[in-house]
């Protein structure tokens, strides 16, 4: 895991610590890959907003994805 996600979680930059169980029964890996995975904008209800995908998806070279957002709701957060 970088070392800003664990500066900002409160894991230890110096121990190979993402396997750890943290107290919400996740291990601090699946806490970094679920955010990885997360939207990261904010947007009125109803508005279009546009994400340019490649910064996320370099390494990719085949096919083109696609991603639509229907209704977000971000109150609930699982493992895995």
């Amino acid at each position: 895991m970088p070392d800003f996600w664990e500066k900002t979680t409160g894991t230890d930059v110096g121990k190979p610590d993402a396997m750890i169980i943290l107290p919400d029964g996740c291990a601090a890996i699946e806490r970094y890959v679920n955010w990885l995975g997360d939207y990261h904008a904010v947007t009125s209800s109803g508005k279009v907003i546009g994400i340019e995908l490649l910064n996320y998806t370099s390494g990719f070279s085949q096919g083109t994805p696609v991603s639509e957002m229907q209704q977000f709701n971000s109150s609930k957060e699982e493992c895995g």
